[in-house]
């Protein structure tokens, strides 16, 4: 499968019809909201993936439903990383699949919260610190855009970079 998709659409695929909420039912409807990732078909230590591999988080030791209605389509064993450090342990908020010039056509894209911290740092350095932080209106919950001299200021916010820097850290262990 050439480009990564959601998972969202993948499951519709699967959910045709308007059935009674059992197990199945269930574990289809988890997967639709559930928002995983996909790593688009590739082949590692000689297994083969050619219908991709999905990524969805768990809660600790808990798996999603939906896993074993994963499973169960014997296509593929999902990747199932502890996301239970996120409000609502989706991965897609730290991995993404991106195109590249690469034996096989794409790269993983993790998120760096140092990194995103740097840049500010940096912008905040060469006089951009009155600048706000996003562009997208709705960025934060209550409405209110920071500027990057407010968002460095911000205990609780570089406090939360750090957790999260710690834990991808964690993850992403080789």
């Amino acid at each position: 499968m050439g480009a990564a998709r959601t998972c969202q659409s993948r499951a519709r695929l699967w959910w045709k019809s308007r059935q009674p909420m059992n197990e199945t039912a269930l574990a289809v409807q988890e997967l639709l909201a559930a928002r995983c990732a996909i790593a688009p078909a590739y082949t590692r230590n000689g297994t083969s993936y050619p219908a991709s591999r999905i990524i969805t988080g768990r809660h600790g030791s808990r798996l999603p439903s939906h896993t074993g209605f994963l499973r169960a389509q014997q296509a593929q064993d999902p990747l199932v990383p502890d996301a239970s450090w996120l409000g609502v342990a989706h991965v897609d908020e730290f991995v993404q699949f991106l195109p590249a010039d690469t034996p096989r056509g794409w790269k993983i894209g993790i998120a760096d919260p140092e990194g995103a911290l740097a840049v500010l740092r940096k912008a905040q350095r060469d006089g951009h610190g009155s600048k706000k932080v996003f562009s997208i209106p709705r960025s934060y919950d209550d409405g209110r855009i920071p500027t990057i001299d407010q968002a460095l200021s911000d205990r609780r916010l570089l406090k939360d970079n750090a957790y999260a820097a710690r834990m991808l850290g964690r993850m992403w262990r080789c």
